[in-house]
């Protein structure tokens, strides 16, 4: 653990906010030279203020302790890492990573690989064959169906798969997202974390509205819409597969 890199990191996110020493201090109810000690790598945060930190510099745990912004690929390698590291030094803080690793849900593409076929073959398309699977997956990964932007994300939770996520383009500003939960995952709050991060990709693609059909008896994706913020005229529409839907809005800022 290095704590001239991690003060330098904190320093630098501490900036890139435009929040002074000061602020921060005020803040965490701490004196201004407790920050700059932190900064200059002479210290690191008591474990009661790192959570504090971490959410006034919109940074994870994982990252403060690494030091640096961590994409979703580097994200479970360097917890493993920090937990290993911190865990022999300070107990308090190795839970505290712990807790953060076990609630964090990312989404990643699928790999044409045993496990992930197999997990696609349990719970997304029992009856197809493993060379149906690849190739599949292989599809998937070309981004593209049908000449418009498409892409099938796993939701990962703790390194476990939970369910699938899909993106798909309507228009140059329109995109659905389509989620799915695998058996024995819902009710867990997975659903909203991975329909948040499918809206910053969606804002960060540049698209400018999400339009989702929900079926009427589906009470469990009708409070997700709502939940995250779509909304919606109540008129009771019919599918492609003559089932009543109700149509989903959000405009992305």
């Amino acid at each position: 653990m290095d704590q001239v890199k991690i003060g330098q990191f904190i320093k630098a996110v501490r900036k890139e906010r435009n929040l002074t020493q000061r602020e921060v201090a005020e803040k965490l109810f701490i004196s201004e030279k407790t920050v700059s000690k932190w900064e200059t790598g002479n210290g690191l945060p008591e474990v009661s203020l790192m959570k504090p930190l971490c959410d006034m510099l919109g940074i994870s745990l994982n990252e403060l302790f690494s030091g640096e912004r961590l994409d979703e690929k580097q994200y479970y390698k360097k917890a493993e890492q920090n937990i290993m590291t911190v865990g022999a030094k300070n107990k308090e803080a190795e839970d505290l990573l712990i807790s953060e690793y076990m609630e964090k849900c990312i989404l990643r593409n699928f790999v044409a690989n045993s496990e992930d076929i197999g997990l696609l073959q349990k719970f997304y398309c029992p009856n197809m064959p493993i060379k149906a699977i690849e190739k599949m997956i292989g599809d998937w990964n070309s981004l593209d169906y049908q000449g418009k932007y498409f892409e099938m994300f796993a939701i990962v939770q703790a390194k476990k798969v939970v369910g699938t996520l899909s993106l798909y383009e309507h228009s140059k500003s329109v995109v659905s997202v389509g989620i799915e939960l695998f058996s024995g995952c819902c009710g867990k709050g997975y659903g909203t974390i991975a329909m948040n991060n499918a809206l910053d990709i969606c804002k960060e693609k540049g698209y400018k509205i999400v339009y989702q059909q929900v079926r009427t008896d589906n009470i469990a994706s009708i409070k997700l819409h709502n939940k995250v913020g779509f909304e919606t005229d109540n008129y009771i529409y019919k599918n492609q597969k003559g089932q009543d839907v109700y149509l989903f809005l959000k405009a992305l800022d």
